[in-house]
């Protein structure tokens, strides 16, 4: 194993279960916080990702 090949599996490692921890299951929840982070709070000034990621976990905890 080379020193790159190395350095992903060590990112891999350390990511491993942020997704599910922060309230992301699937595509439609990466794309709805990419274009809120992209086009949305960000440019409004009002919270930009920790403000998406938060109205995001209330949708989830709504809908179930």
């Amino acid at each position: 194993m080379n020193k790159h090949t190395a350095a992903i599996r060590k990112a891999q490692a350390a990511f491993a279960g942020a997704a599910e921890a922060m309230g992301v299951s699937g595509e439609e929840d990466v794309q709805e916080l990419v274009e809120e982070a992209r086009y949305g709070k960000q440019q409004a000034g009002t919270g930009g990702m920790e403000e998406a990621l938060r109205e995001l976990k209330m949708k989830r905890h709504m809908k179930m």
